[in-house]
């Protein structure tokens, strides 16, 4: 099968959906079919990478200052004007994608089985949906809009109401949607709830490893990802922890701003990394006591941090964003980890399951 993979970025980048792009075309790869990926690389250097595992990289040249595969970018003082005034209104500069994606498949569509198109951020999908319009005789036979998180019923940032028209647009012409829990659902627009499926994160559990745990001289826990103030927030937690007088150690893979205040109060006990590949990250995620992972405020947006964790095979405690936990969390320090999360069904994220869900759809649909 031909499948064509559109997506913002690949690896190295440390984002949820590089990952989910490039385990997925790794994986499509493996299983003997024939991979293209269009991405925003940058200058990253992709030839070891297409040689070991036969997924052909293409770059998308983007006009616009937005982060690459290789991490570096042009950011002017003008950028950041821009930025602040059109990110709201025109999602600047994501919208690039509206245009730049139409030209690969005119290019590539001819040739395509399934065209997989991957979100955040989401003018990607609606870059394939004007594709459609323009080019319904060579665009793919069967495309699947992949979502990390709903757009228009995202509940941390709200689109302004005329986004509504490309999401409707979209939604129409996309074969089916997938999502990564079943909560998401509500999410979306009632139109396309028969088009949506559940295919969760994927991950390629042989290319980690983990530690040969050992209890740490002091309690050290680590929680790694992004936050987002008053959503996934992580202020009175570490409030909390100021006011301890015992030793501990809270590592933080971010790249969230802290407070200033409370990273002076908490001095050593407080370390505060910047984040680094995932296989390296699950290495230091199972040397830990505990793993924190602080849970958002509604049931349709779940960190994929989460499935590292479980790998790592530390025990997880979950805290909201107004820390009601204290009570479960004296007892992690002292080792009692009876009120852990579990995740559940942990074979589900495995990269070939995953990578099988995509296919099944696109057989069933290719099928008819």
């Amino acid at each position: 099968m031909n499948i064509l993979i559109i997506s913002w970025l690949l690896t190295p980048a440390t984002t949820p959906r590089a990952f989910r792009t490039t385990e997925l075309a790794v994986a499509l790869a493996k299983m003997g079919h024939n991979v293209t990926v269009y991405a925003n690389i940058g200058t990253h250097d992709y030839r070891e990478f297409i040689r070991e595992t036969g997924v052909k990289v293409r770059p998308i040249s983007m006009k616009f200052p937005m982060l690459n595969s290789s991490g570096a970018y042009k950011y002017t003082f003008l950028d950041r004007v821009c930025t602040k005034l059109l990110k709201d209104i025109v999602l600047f500069p994501f919208i690039e994608f509206l245009w730049k994606v139409p030209p690969i498949i005119k290019q590539e569509g001819n040739k395509t089985d399934l065209l997989i198109s991957i979100a955040y951020p989401h003018p990607i999908h609606w870059g394939c949906a004007l594709a459609k319009k323009r080019y319904p005789d060579i665009f793919p036979k069967c495309w699947i809009s992949d979502c990390g998180d709903p757009f228009m019923g995202n509940q941390v940032s709200k689109p302004l109401p005329y986004f509504k028209y490309f999401e409707e647009r979209w939604g129409k012409s996309s074969d089916y949607i997938t999502i990564p829990i079943e909560a998401a659902r509500e999410g979306y627009y009632t139109e396309v709830q028969d088009k949506i499926r559940v295919i969760p994160q994927g991950f390629n559990f042989t290319a980690t490893s983990i530690a040969d745990y050992k209890k740490n001289r002091v309690p050290t826990f680590i929680y790694a990802g992004q936050l987002i103030p008053k959503y996934r927030d992580v202020t009175e937690f570490l409030q909390y922890l100021s006011g301890l007088k015992f030793d501990f150690k809270f590592i933080m893979y971010t790249k969230s701003p802290i407070d200033e205040k409370i990273k002076q109060q908490l001095g050593d006990k407080l370390e505060v990394r910047t984040y680094i590949p995932r296989k390296d990250m699950v290495y230091i995620l199972s040397t830990a006591d505990f793993l924190i992972n602080i849970r958002n405020k509604n049931q349709i947006q779940s960190p994929s941090k989460l499935i590292d964790y479980a790998i790592s095979k530390r025990p997880i405690l979950s805290i909201s964003t107004k820390f009601k936990e204290q009570a479960y969390f004296e007892e992690f320090i002292k080792g009692d980890y009876s009120h852990q999360t579990v995740v559940e069904n942990i074979d589900d994220y495995r990269i070939e399951n995953v990578a099988s869900k995509f296919l099944d759809i696109a057989n069933q649909h290719l099928s008819k």
